[in-house]
């Protein structure tokens, strides 16, 4: 699948995408809410932020954790 043969690199190449754009749309969706809607607080569009904010955090590490696989140490 899109030349990805590892299962959890599948994965990643699918879900981080889709959260991003879930983050995006969810923000977006909660921002139009808080300005043209009757129901919105200041937080609804926090949820989709922080949610990326983590999701972006967790890549980085998972990237850091393979770049010091392959540095190779003496």
């Amino acid at each position: 699948m899109m030349g990805v043969s590892d299962v959890k690199q599948q994965m990643v190449v699918w879900s981080v995408p889709t959260t991003i754009a879930w983050a995006i749309g969810g923000t977006g969706v909660a921002l139009i809410n808080l300005l043209f809607g009757s129901g919105g607080s200041w937080l609804d569009p926090l949820l989709p932020i922080v949610v990326l904010a983590a999701i972006m955090l967790w890549v980085r590490w998972q990237a850091q954790g393979i770049k010091d696989k392959l540095v190779v140490k003496d």
